[in-house]
């Protein structure tokens, strides 16, 4: 019995956890690196100055703690009811 349950914990409650939160940065850090290198393209052309590597890690762990944010609020206002 205490196996089964061990298994079951194990098995499907941390491993949907693990796979949400993955998932959740993720998909933050991919929409950090398309968007730093876009916003380095434009704030170049308007002649500000910029250190692109600097940009894009600060974009990523913005985008990512945002979108941690949005998501963390969602799922506790709505779906943890």
């Amino acid at each position: 019995m205490i196996g089964k349950l061990k298994s079951w914990i194990i098995g499907n409650v941390i491993m949907k956890k693990v796979a949400a939160k993955f998932a959740k940065h993720a998909v933050g850090v991919i929409i950090g690196l398309v968007s730093g290198g876009k916003v380095a393209v434009i704030l170049t052309s308007l002649g500000i100055a910029i250190d692109p590597t600097q940009l894009e890690a600060g974009a990523i762990v913005f985008i990512t703690g945002a979108f941690g944010a949005i998501f963390n609020y969602v799922e506790h206002r709505f779906i943890k009811k």
